[in-house]
C-alpha cells in the first residue's frame, strides 16, 4: 500500500492518521485544484494571501483524494456537510459510516480517518511568545489550573500544549466547537498520566466514552487524537504529493 492510495479496507477497529505537508509544487497544486468544488475554488480565491490560498487548496485537495481512496469514488465527487456547530463531515449520500477530522498549523496538517467512530484531532505549533500562563488562568478548568501551576516553569510549555491539544481534540470529536466552555471539562496534565478527559461537568460517564493518543510530531509541535470507544489500532502514514497527483 502506498501513501496516496490509502488502505484497501479500514475496519472500525483501525484509525488512520495521515501526516500532510501543505507545501507542494505548482503542478501538484493545480492538480489538487481540479478536484475542488466551485465553492471551494471561490473560497480559496477570497483568502487574503497567496500562502493561505495555497494551504487551503492543498489541504482540501489532499482531503478529497484521501477520502476518495476510502470511498472508492473520484475525489471531485466527494460532498461535504457540517454538523450543528460547524464540524465538517461527509454528506449523507456517502454510505459506509466513514468519519474524518482535520487539523493544521502553518504548512503541516494531520488528517484522521476511521469508520463507525467519531474522531477529533488537533495539532499546534509551540509559540514561545504566547502568554501561556494567562491563557491557562483564563480558560483551563480548576483542576487543570492547579496541576499546571504546580509544575516548575521548564515543564509548563509541554504541559500547556498537552492540555490545549487534548481539549481541542475533545471539542472536535464531540462536534461542539466553542459552544462548550473549556472550563467545564478537565483533561490529564502530567506526562506520566495517560492522555484523556478526566471529568466533564454533569456528565460522569463521558470520560469513559473516549480514548486519546498524543501522536509524536516534532519538538516544535504537539498533537492529540480523540476517538470514540476503545480497542482500536492506530495506523500512521506520510502523504506523498508526487504519488497522489502523479506529478513529481
Amino acid at each position: 500500500m502506498d501513501a496516496a492510495t490509502g488502505p484497501r479496507h479500514a475496519p472500525g477497529d483501525t484509525v488512520w492518521l495521515h501526516d500532510v505537508s501543505l507545501m507542494a509544487t505548482e503542478p501538484q497544486i493545480a492538480a489538487y485544484r481540479q478536484a475542488l468544488s466551485p465553492d471551494e475554488v471561490q473560497r480559496a480565491k477570497r483568502l487574503i494571501t497567496a500562502e493561505l490560498s495555497r494551504r487551503f487548496v492543498v489541504g482540501r485537495g489532499v482531503l478529497r483524494s484521501l477520502l476518495a481512496s476510502y470511498l472508492k469514488c473520484p475525489a471531485a465527487q466527494i460532498r461535504f456537510a457540517t454538523g450543528p456547530h460547524g464540524k465538517p463531515r461527509l454528506a449523507d449520500d456517502h454510505a459506509g459510516g466513514w468519519e474524518f477530522n482535520v487539523s493544521h498549523t502553518g504548512d503541516f496538517a494531520l488528517i484522521a480517518v476511521t469508520r463507525g467512530r467519531a474522531v477529533g484531532v488537533d495539532v499546534e505549533c509551540h509559540r514561545h511568545r504566547l502568554k501561556r500562563d494567562e491563557l491557562a488562568a483564563r480558560f483551563f478548568s480548576t483542576a487543570e489550573r492547579q496541576s499546571y501551576f504546580e509544575l516548575p516553569e521548564p515543564l509548563r510549555l509541554a504541559a500547556f500544549y498537552r492540555i490545549w491539544t487534548c481539549k481541542e481534540a475533545y471539542l472536535k470529536v464531540i462536534g461542539a466547537g466553542l459552544s462548550f466552555p473549556l472550563g467545564q471539562f478537565a483533561v490529564s496534565v502530567h506526562p506520566d498520566q495517560p492522555p484523556g478527559v478526566l471529568h466533564v461537568d454533569e456528565q460522569p460517564d463521558e470520560p469513559r466514552r473516549w480514548a486519546f493518543v498524543m501522536p509524536a510530531v516534532d519538538p516544535d509541535h504537539s498533537a492529540a487524537l480523540a476517538v470514540e470507544g476503545h480497542g482500536w489500532t492506530l495506523r500512521r502514514q506520510i502523504w506523498d504529493h508526487g504519488v497522489a497527483t502523479g506529478i513529481r
